[in-house]
């Protein structure tokens, strides 16, 4: 049986019943042929990926977009045509007045998944280019809650947050930790102290994982213990080189996840943070993972859009 490609889908099947429809565009992301209405196709290799992207061919198709969370637990074509149905239905109970509709329509932006991109665009922030090999597997080293006072080379940072790397556009190659329809909406920020991080000035920073960058948002920032649990947490803080703080991006993943993106977030963020305690040790490094963070005071200095939020922060520092 000879598929369409996904681009072409839409048009070799315009003119088909729903069943039919939904069932070549299935198909063409899938590349084999699917037995029955009700089979489920994660059963045939489909992931949250292609999910996703058979969600897109049936909305450029139909104008209906179809929610993740009413698909993914029952991925079949007879349940994909069910919501069509469903979706089309609720449209007709709120038609739009005829004398808004172009109005309407002028004010919902072209559709490009993942609407808005978890990483950041430079907007000519001072850049530090990082180089470093691909450091080896270990063990989680276990939490460090007090660090040696001498500078941290630049290099040993750049061989900890190496192990965050994204491959670049169009390159092969994956991630070295999970990410729900590879959407990658959790961004991380570097600060470093003064003096802390041998030729790194004082700052807040932006990792950028497909460049190896550090972008500098904020020079000579200063974030001081005050931000933190004052007991256990601020001490800690206090003898650390720098702050790592895994911040959200909810409008890279909601359009795909809808409610279930902040989970998503979530587990990727820990993802994350076991990735860098895992090669932490390796780098000379040690880390301690502190959830307990004042965001708010000091959000403003990160840019960041009204619903982006700070999952999780590490502290970290020279081994001693």
């Amino acid at each position: 049986m000879a598929f369409p490609n996904e681009s072409g889908a839409a048009q070799a099947v315009a003119a088909a019943q729903p069943m039919d429809r939904v069932r070549a565009i299935v198909e063409s992301v899938l590349g084999v042929a699917v037995p029955g209405d009700e089979t489920n196709i994660i059963g045939l290799g489909a992931n949250s990926m292609e999910l996703v992207r058979i969600i897109n061919l049936i909305e450029d198709e139909t104008g209906l977009r179809l929610r993740f969370e009413d698909v993914g637990f029952e991925p079949t074509i007879a349940a994909l045509a069910r919501n069509i149905e469903a979706a089309r239905e609720h449209e007709a109970e709120a038609p739009v007045p005829r004398g808004d509709a172009r109005e309407a329509e002028a004010a919902v932006p072209a559709r490009s998944l993942p609407a808005v991109a978890g990483i950041r665009r430079n907007e000519g922030w001072p850049v530090v280019k990082l180089a470093g090999p691909t450091p080896p597997a270990d063990a989680p080293g276990a939490s460090v809650r007090a660090f040696g006072r001498e500078p941290l080379a630049l290099a040993q940072l750049a061989q900890l947050l190496e192990t965050l790397r994204l491959p670049g556009e169009g390159q092969a190659g994956h991630a070295a930790y999970a990410s729900a329809g590879a959407l990658h909406p959790v961004q991380t920020y570097l600060y470093a102290k003064t003096g802390a991080v041998e030729g790194l000035q004082c700052g807040l920073y932006y990792h950028h994982p497909r460049s190896g960058e550090l972008w500098l948002l904020a020079p000579d920032l200063v974030l001081d213990e005050s931000l933190y649990e004052p007991l256990l947490n601020a001490p800690v803080y206090r003898s650390a080189a720098f702050a790592l703080y895994l911040v959200s991006r909810p409008g890279a993943i909601e359009p795909s996840y809808g409610q279930r993106a902040r989970d998503y977030c979530l587990l990727e963020a820990g993802a994350m943070a076991q990735l860098l305690r895992t090669r932490a040790p390796s780098c000379g490094i040690g880390l301690c993972a502190i959830g307990e963070f004042a965001f708010e005071p000091v959000r403003d200095w990160f840019e960041l859009d009204d619903d982006q939020a700070c999952l999780h922060s590490l502290v970290g520092g020279a081994v001693t």
